[in-house]
């Protein structure tokens, strides 16, 4: 993750890094996300017929943590709004989406 610069500032990331073979998850941002984001994730899979990576992928997230007490992160990015289009939003740490 970016590195505070204050003890006040929030930490944030990008899901996907870029390697040598191409675009890979970040194995400790995976570890951030919780149960019920991928919940979420998996119910858009069934709906849409699609994978959840190519989910991620189109959603391209930046995880960012939501408050001081924890390290609870919400995904921002292009979130699925029907079969092909997005929509900027969020996934909060407890599966609900905000746009």
């Amino acid at each position: 993750m970016t590195a505070a610069t204050s003890k006040d500032s929030l930490y944030r990331g990008a899901l996907f890094i870029h390697t040598s073979n191409g675009r890979a998850m970040s194995d400790d941002l995976v570890e951030l996300i919780t149960d019920a984001q991928w919940a979420r994730l998996a119910q858009w899979s069934c709906m849409y017929q699609r994978n959840v990576r190519d989910i991620l992928e189109t959603m391209s997230p930046m995880l960012e943590q939501e408050d001081h007490s924890s390290n609870n992160c919400r995904m921002v990015g292009k979130i699925p709004y029907g079969s092909k289009d997005t929509i900027f939003g969020c996934i909060s740490s407890d599966g609900s989406t905000h746009t």
